[in-house]
């Protein structure tokens, strides 16, 4: 993931700690929420892909 998202991502969950996020931050997290396991897997295919056969 990349850096400025990893960013993003710490700071909505120390927002959402503290009580403070807003209902859109609250979807743009679980919209981060929903899209790692995605992520996971796409990366896990390019490295099985890439992989020398």
């Amino acid at each position: 993931m990349p850096e400025a998202v990893t960013t993003r991502a710490i700071e909505l969950m120390e927002r959402n700690n503290e009580g403070l996020l807003t209902e859109g931050e609250a979807a743009e997290l679980e919209d981060m929420r929903r899209a790692d396991p995605l992520i996971g897997v796409l990366r896990a295919y390019a490295l099985y892909s890439l992989a020398p056969s």
